[in-house]
């Protein structure tokens, strides 16, 4: 029997479907004929079709014969500035079918319009190009392609080109003088702008401009120096080693090269602040060829003074977040402050005029421990500390909790006794119903988060399940109760002591609704 034939359709502008067993895509005749289902082109109506050696003629392109396709290739330049019109040359090859054609030329770019081609001499082409524009990227690639004129065929083009443009990224000078030389971007005094070379002929800046100091990161720092200060800006060099002197306040600072960018900012660590000198100034900066800019903005040396810390003692695991307040604790950045509580590690989490750290695990084995100081230090030099300021206690243990059970609807009242809880910051509660008491249904696990405020945790619960019809409400639920107590902040007002019962007022549901409690 005769095998089945294939039919190849292009439709669209590059997808070629072949009907019964074969699906490629293609760019048209160099995708057809290396197809692996054996097609071949027909240059005259444009067609991919299955292989057959009765058809015959010039126009036809055989399978794994591309080197025969029409086509356009080789552009030059392969670089095209923005709002520059330049002329592209490129060649076309294998045009015998198409002698005396006119072709045209366009892009997605050219906002649907179509030049004419021109062609030179031999098998060279060109066309006068195209006033492109950019608005998001420094460069795009682009794709010409290319028409019969008479037909509005597209004829196999790999005419790939780059568009940039100079402007977007380089805002100044030095940026600018910093853009790579293959693409010939000057900056234009008169324009205030980076732009290509020849639309800037006769106003083009051999220097840049003094720098400018727009930002300093941060506006404080420790009187014993050793902490980092980002000076941002414009026209602050092009290369690191174009940085020459930095000041702060009149004290030198010292160039942190790795951190620099080119010509917005620069990163210098201060020296220590010299007695008798006025503790604030400008920032200074000095660039080659003794162009130098300083700052509008003043920078004040300070020491910082940490005075009290709460909450005074948390659990062994960890976790808690304490709050350390003080005076000018927001010295530095948050980057050069480190946090140790009689050598736990507190890892910083706000910083202001206050700052908040989360406990590590406290490893030694005396609990309750001894009284330890809360150290704050800044940068290299400078350390601020609250002396017996925390104490490690045991975790918190759970004791028990009832109701053992409660409805499908929800609403029963929990409450968890236990000790320790007065160290808790906030918790979270998971009730979930034991599949093997209940097979055949898949339980809804409901998150709900509590303030713990005593030794007694009164909850109020909903239990979200998806319940079959048949299933009556008198079935019983054995329920397993599991709680993970998370210190995160010191919600409570606890006194030793005390032995009352609190209740929260709102319980927030992870997965529902927040629920009132009476």
């Amino acid at each position: 029997s005769s095998r089945p034939r294939r039919v190849c359709v292009c439709v669209c502008v590059c997808v070629c479907v072949c009907v019964c067993v074969c699906v490629c895509v293609c760019i048209r005749c160099l995708s057809c004929v290396a197809s692996p289902w054996g097609c071949q082109w027909n240059t005259q109506d444009h067609t991919c079709r299955d292989k057959d050696d009765t058809v015959l003629g010039p126009q036809i392109i055989k399978h794994r014969q591309g080197a025969r396709c029409p086509q356009f290739e080789n552009p030059d330049p392969v670089l095209i500035p923005v709002g520059f019109k330049t002329t592209i040359g490129f060649e076309g090859i294998n045009l015998d079918v198409y002698q005396d054609r006119v072709f045209t030329i366009g892009t997605e770019l050219m906002s649907n319009m179509e030049e004419d081609v021109r062609s030179d001499d031999g098998p060279f082409y060109s066309f006068n190009g195209f006033n492109f524009s950019l608005e998001k990227s420094q460069e795009t690639n682009v794709l010409f392609y290319v028409k019969d004129k008479q037909t509005g065929k597209k004829i196999d083009s790999t005419l790939n080109v780059t568009l940039y443009s100079c402007s977007l990224g380089r805002e100044d000078c030095s940026l600018c003088k910093n853009a790579d030389p293959k693409y010939r971007c000057v900056w234009c005094v008169k324009r205030k702008s980076c732009v290509y070379e020849k639309l800037c002929t006769n106003d083009q800046g051999t220097e840049c401009p003094d720098p400018h100091i727009t930002d300093i990161i941060p506006r404080y720092g420790p009187v014993r120096g050793g902490i980092s200060v980002t000076i941002k800006g414009s026209n602050l060099g092009i290369h690191k080693e174009d940085i020459k002197a930095i000041s702060v306040v009149g004290v030198p600072c010292i160039h942190q090269e790795n951190k620099y960018a080119v010509s917005t900012s620069v990163v210098c660590e201060i020296g220590p602040l010299e007695p008798l000198r006025t503790n604030w100034g400008q920032v200074e900066v000095e660039v080659e060829g003794g162009k130098r800019g300083t700052s509008s903005a003043f920078f004040t040396y300070r020491d910082p003074i940490a005075r009290s810390v709460h909450p005074a003692n948390g659990s062994k695991a960890g976790g808690t977040v304490i709050t350390i307040s003080g005076f000018n604790l927001d010295t530095a950045t948050r980057e050069d402050i480190d946090v140790n509580v009689g050598g736990v590690v507190c890892t910083v989490e706000t910083f202001g005029a206050a700052i908040t750290c989360r406990m590590g695990e406290y490893r030694a084995d005396k609990v309750p421990s001894d009284l330890l100081t809360v150290t704050v230090k800044y940068g290299k030099r400078t350390t601020t500390a609250v002396p017996t300021a925390f104490q490690f206690w045991e975790n918190p243990t759970i004791l028990d909790h009832h109701p053992k059970g409660s409805f499908v609807c929800g609403g029963r009242t929990i409450v968890v006794t236990g000790s320790g809880f007065d160290l808790i910051q906030n918790a979270i509660m998971r009730v979930q119903a034991s599949a093997d008491k209940w097979s055949g249904i898949t339980p809804t696990e409901v998150w709900t988060l509590f303030l713990c405020l005593s030794l007694s945790l009164c909850l109020s619960l909903s239990l979200s399940l998806s319940l079959p019809l048949s299933v009556s409400l008198s079935l019983s639920l054995c329920f397993s109760l599991c709680l993970a107590l998370i210190l995160i902040f010191n919600v409570l007002n606890w006194h030793e002591g005390q032995g009352q019962s609190y209740q929260s007022e709102v319980i927030h549901a992870v997965h529902s609704e927040s629920i009132q409690t009476p």
